[in-house]
């Protein structure tokens, strides 16, 4: 079960979420977490599985078992246009999709669905004392062992949050922090750009040493 911190709810509700979206966003997370249970389980080498195949049979397992959650609950509506899943409650979208680069660093562009995505996240509005949410998503991290972590936030663009607060942290001891403050796994970590004089030196040791 998804239980965020006191703090993470503290975030969440500072940026605009109510309880019932909250209860939104929670309760796909565990969907999204069973999921990634599910496709942990799966050890057969016999299904050849790939790391792409694999991030698809999530998405897709997450998918269904979102929609069957929701099938029964007549305030939410499941959206599957364009082949892509839309929760909606009130005037607010929930989408998901998989952080492949890290939670830090969403990757959500090349379709009109995306693109549309993207275009709802940045028409969210502060109207008098309250904030109106037009587009939520969930962006999630998954190993070969199950989920690592998962946040909900706003984006400033297709590669940018405005904010992200995480639901879900295997290892974090509080999951109230936005994932700008946390840190990323040391083999995670981009290659350094080096300068062109220290580029240049390095191939001429590596040349030296073959």
């Amino acid at each position: 079960m998804i239980s965020p911190s006191a703090a993470a709810l503290g975030s969440l509700r500072t940026h605009g979420l109510d309880d019932d979206l909250i209860r939104v966003a929670t309760t796909m997370a565990e969907e999204i977490h069973a999921a990634a249970d599910d496709v942990a389980s799966d050890t057969r080498s016999a299904a050849y599985d790939d790391s792409t195949s694999r991030g698809q049979l999530l998405y897709r397992r997450a998918r269904n078992r979102i929609v069957a959650r929701f099938e029964q609950d007549l305030a939410i509506s499941c959206d599957t246009t364009d082949n892509a899943l839309h929760i909606r409650y009130r005037q607010t979208a929930f989408s998901f999709y998989s952080a492949r680069e890290g939670l830090e660093r969403p990757s959500v562009y090349g379709s009109r669905t995306k693109r549309r995505v993207v275009d709802e996240s940045q028409m969210t509005l502060d109207v008098g004392d309250e904030i109106e949410l037009r587009r939520l998503v969930l962006m999630h991290e998954a190993a070969d062992d199950g989920l690592v972590r998962l946040g909900v936030g706003v984006l400033a663009s297709s590669t940018e949050w405005s904010w992200n607060i995480r639901l879900y942290d295997r290892y974090a001891s509080d999951e109230g922090a936005e994932v700008d403050d946390q840190r990323v796994a040391y083999d995670q970590l981009p290659e350094p750009e080096l300068p062109e004089l220290a580029l240049r030196q390095r191939e001429r040791s590596d040349h030296a040493a073959k």
